[in-house]
């Protein structure tokens, strides 16, 4: 049993005191403490902005570091004293380590940079994953996923690593987690980003394949490993699985022989809706790109009984300004490879048949690409 009075019901949380409850009554005090101190920042605040010269300015300055490095030390002293209460660990777990200036670093580029590899590397320093009460609480999910999502070039092998180094720091067999692998397994599964697919790839790989995933039913199991192993041959940075096709006139062509600087593998039907409306865009986009080194490679996913819809698709959309295939009895397996239940689905390769993006809309096209061949002409002049 506890209680709690409140001197002033006008303004609650001024002079609270808890009775029988000596966490609380230890936050109230880290709270009153943090109270007192605003009015000394507040006024240090008007007056920089009052300031009318730089000297005065670089003074009030100083009086605000200095208060902040007071709160800072109030802040150590009640983690040491009060360790390892719950309100010690709410304290360290929001404590900010102050980032050091790296003045002996005179080019400005590299010196942020230094402070931002210090910044990421001490992210942690106050957070101990192997304490349990942490996950109840709403301090540690936003500072883990700020973490991978903010602190991290967004590029899946940056991503994998950070989510391993964060994984690996919690026990095994702990909520914490389950909680953790299930969640950002659920979040790039469902990812719209393009590549990011990989991080559920990988996820599966080096814990669910495993048997880290103890929570996982057998079924539920062999389902997360079958999606991924799925996905793994056609992840942005493989080679495309290679099919042979046939045009119209029975003529056969293999993927990998098609030459062109940047092919776009299009799987379409007949008789989808999205793929009728998607045509006119796709027109367009290659009007304008194949004078830049851009070539369609078109499949119509439907088999031998429906050859004749998807040729009268070709001719009725005029599509036939570029290459459309089919494969009527499916003995490339395609839909397999390329994990193909819908359609369009769409496929940007380079000159080697690189997966550069995939699982695009066909009005992102003409955006997608311009920006990969300006990318690829900047490589190409930074190295010459």
């Amino acid at each position: 049993n506890f209680s709690i009075h409140i001197g002033d019901v006008s303004n609650p949380s001024n002079g609270v005191e808890f009775n029988g409850t000596k966490e609380n009554a230890l936050f109230q005090q880290y709270i009153d403490f943090l109270a007192s101190q605003r009015p000394k920042a507040d006024a240090i605040r008007q007056k920089m902005d009052q300031a009318t010269t730089a000297a005065e300015k670089e003074s009030f300055q100083q009086d605000f570091v200095k208060l902040n490095d007071e709160v800072a030390a109030y802040q150590r002293e009640f983690i040491a004293s009060n360790a390892p209460s719950m309100a010690s660990l709410i304290v360290k777990v929001n404590m900010s380590e102050k980032t050091p200036e790296f003045a002996e670093i005179s080019d400005d580029r590299q010196r942020n940079l230094a402070r931002w590899w210090y910044e990421k590397s001490h992210y942690f320093d106050n957070v101990d994953f192997k304490d349990e009460r942490l996950l109840r609480t709403p301090f540690l999910y936003p500072k883990i996923n700020n973490y991978i999502t903010k602190m991290n070039y967004q590029l899946v092998d940056s991503i994998n690593y950070s989510l391993k180094y964060v994984l690996d720091q919690m026990d095994p067999k702990s909520d914490m987690f389950k909680f953790y692998l299930s969640h950002y397994l659920t979040t790039y599964a469902n990812s719209k980003i393009v590549g990011h697919d990989g991080v559920y790839v990988y996820l599966v790989d080096e814990y669910y394949a495993k048997g880290s995933a103890y929570w996982t039913s057998e079924e539920q199991l062999a389902k997360i490993i079958d999606t991924a192993n799925k996905l793994k041959p056609i992840l942005v940075g493989k080679v495309a699985p290679d099919i042979e096709m046939e045009n119209q006139a029975g003529q056969k062509i293999r993927l990998h022989e098609f030459e062109s600087p940047y092919t776009v593998l299009m799987f379409w039907a007949p008789d989808c809706g999205h793929c009728k409306k998607s045509m006119p865009d796709v027109i367009d986009f290659y009007k304008e790109f194949k004078p830049k080194g851009v070539e369609i490679f078109g499949v119509c996913t439907k088999f031998y009984d429906k050859a004749e819809d998807c040729w009268n698709f070709v001719k009725e959309k005029e599509i036939d300004l570029f290459l459309n295939t089919m494969d009527p009895y499916h003995k490339s397996k395609f839909k397999i490879k390329y994990d193909i239940s819908s359609t369009p689905q769409i496929f940007i390769l380079d000159k080697d048949k690189k997966i550069i993006a995939k699982r695009i809309g066909s009005e992102q096209l003409s955006e997608v690409l311009q920006k990969i061949i300006d990318i690829d002409e900047k490589k190409k002049n930074e190295a010459g």
